[in-house]
């Protein structure tokens, strides 16, 4: 159970940081001018590398720990299900939103910012998912 609840408690965690972002953060993003957006993006970058980045870490090492120390009481599948949406999530933000990233580095391009915060729909929905997953099975694992 201790697995579990780190799991859900990780996940919960980055789903407020996604939809903060997402609603908030990313759609202003476009409110900072020339040339001071070079270095609020740089800012912007550099921080959430270095705060959300140990977080995203232990969320995948306590996702792996449970797909490998499965209790019993988890189907296989779901383990594995709640594994493979967190590397969607990582391969989101390696191969669509980090690219993004560096070219908004150079500056703000509109074309750029807009496909930022339209893929980032895609970790939001899925690290909702894995919240709502997670919640679902440690809901039942108490009541079983």
């Amino acid at each position: 159970m201790p697995l579990l609840a780190i799991n859900l408690a990780l996940a919960g965690f980055m789903t407020g940081v996604i939809w903060f972002v997402q609603i908030v953060h990313y759609p202003l993003m476009h409110e900072v001018l020339e040339p001071a957006f070079r270095g609020y993006e740089n800012e912007h970058v550099r921080k959430a590398r270095h705060f959300l980045g140990p977080i995203m870490a232990l969320e995948l090492a306590a996702s792996i720990a449970l797909v490998a120390l499965r209790p019993v009481w988890i189907a296989p599948a779901i383990a594995w299900g709640l594994l493979l949406l967190l590397l969607l999530i990582w391969a989101s933000t390696f191969l669509i939103q980090g690219p993004c990233h560096k070219t908004l580095l150079n500056g703000f391009k509109p074309s750029t910012h807009s496909r930022l915060v339209t893929t980032n729909w895609i970790r939001t929905a899925l690290w909702s998912l894995r919240t709502v997953i997670l919640t679902a099975t440690t809901i039942e694992a108490m009541v079983a």
